[in-house]
């Protein structure tokens, strides 16, 4: 993991747990006036999916895992690999809308990229470290409030890390890497303050290489859809 994405995470961390404590503080204080529709949460989930890769490279070069040049120069190149992600995160309630971030562990399993219309075996399984802000959009409740339809989005940056073919990100921490997500989570009331959900979502991740890396050029737009589903539990009082 890059030194910089690692300060970032230590950060981002510590800003999760403030946000947090500062919530329960407010809930056990009173700051906070709860309404019948107003939720605090704090959620953990498990995900699984496809990605898809548009890729373009300046005067770079691909190498396998044993260290065999594939193709290097100018070229484009395309791939799709499957997903397993988990992850937490945490939410407030701010007026309408529920407001929060966490953090999400992606692994990402390749076995071929397109060159050309060349197919070339690249096996190799890496990890993405997302850290994102989200909100929460309530659109509708059901079954006497048991179960509700939400629209939820997530913005962010992220790392990556056990790679095999490291120059495939470039070599430099310096880089741009960010992601936006969406879709819509229903979830249903098992308990005072407990909740299973389900979440589908498509996902767009962005990456260019560090401009210290000039002249090579490496960037990916990366297409997903994933599934999420997991259990989140209400910090409001009922």
């Amino acid at each position: 993991m890059p030194k910089k994405f690692r300060v970032r995470t230590i950060l981002f961390i510590l800003s999760v747990w403030i946000f947090s404590s500062d919530v329960l503080f407010a809930q056990r204080l009173r700051y906070l006036k709860d309404g019948p529709d107003d939720k605090y949460f704090l959620a953990f989930y498990y995900g699984v999916g496809n990605a898809s890769w548009n890729s373009s490279v300046k005067q770079y070069a691909l190498y396998d895992t044993s260290g065999t040049r594939i193709v290097s120069g100018d070229f484009d190149f395309s791939m799709k690999n499957s997903i397993k992600n988990l992850g937490f995160d945490v939410s407030a309630q701010f007026n309408k809308i529920r407001l929060g971030m966490g953090i999400c562990f992606e692994e990402f399993f390749l076995e071929k990229i397109r060159v050309n219309d060349v197919n070339y075996l690249f096996f190799d399984k890496f990890n993405f470290q997302k850290l994102f802000f989200q909100a929460e959009i309530p659109l509708k409740n059901f079954e006497k409030q048991l179960i509700s339809l939400n629209l939820k989005t997530q913005a962010g940056y992220y790392s990556y890390s056990h790679l095999n073919h490291i120059n495939f990100f470039g070599g430099d921490d310096a880089s741009s890497a960010m992601m936006i997500n969406a879709g819509l989570l229903l979830d249903y009331k098992l308990f005072n303050h407990s909740y299973i959900y389900l979440h589908p979502l498509a996902e767009f991740k962005y990456f260019k290489n560090s401009r210290k890396e000039a002249p090579s050029r490496i960037h990916h737009s990366i297409f997903s859809a994933t599934f999420q589903f997991g259990m989140r539990f209400d910090l409001s009082r009922e």
